[in-house]
């Protein structure tokens, strides 16, 4: 892991407090209460959980096996998009889609076996960041589907900002009418 001298640090450490505290949330819950979504074709928890840890997944095997890209446009617009993207997912006005196939939870997954999971692409992110050398720090190695090419610090800007807006979708689900009580 990158120690505290490192550009990732903070980031890392976010991004570690922001899973730790999610799963806090949801580990006292049974199995019907994690299962439980408040309408047609709303996520329940398990599947929020597993649709964050689909998403580190990712990011790690895309960040292992990059493609090759031959123009990854202007930092300036893909921050701006990123900013953009923050503000409109911070709105509780707007539902957004998961914007791939891939970031779909099946909702089968127990509450074990994805929080082993997310823990084993956290380290794998983390990892991957301690080995990348000093002069690669900087590159924008890490493509979101609507911001764009981000740099690896927005990156764990995006992946810490991503658990939090779920975690305020588990709140709502857990506030909902019909949730059932323990």
């Amino acid at each position: 892991m990158p120690g505290p001298g490192t550009p990732f640090a903070a980031g890392l450490a976010a991004l570690d407090a922001a899973r730790a505290e999610l799963m806090a949330t949801v580990r006292p819950l049974d199995p019907v209460q994690l299962r439980f979504a408040p309408a047609p074709g709303r996520w329940c928890v398990a599947q929020v959980v597993e649709h964050l840890v689909l998403a580190e997944e990712l990011t790690l095997r895309s960040l292992l096996h990059p493609r090759p890209v031959a123009n990854r446009g202007p930092a300036a617009v893909a921050t701006l998009r990123f900013a953009a993207l923050k503000l409109v997912l911070r709105s509780r006005l707007v539902r957004a889609r998961a914007p791939s196939r891939a970031l779909l939870p099946e909702g089968t997954a127990s509450l074990d076996t994805l929080e082993r999971r997310w823990l084993e692409a956290g380290a794998g992110i983390a990892g991957f960041l301690h080995d990348l050398p000093p002069a690669r720090r900087g590159e924008r190695l890490f493509r979101h589907p609507v911001s764009g090419w981000l740099s690896l610090a927005q990156m764990l800007d995006f992946l810490g900002f991503h658990i939090r807006h779920h975690h305020r979708q588990v709140r709502a689900i857990r506030q909902d009418p019909g949730f059932p009580r323990g």
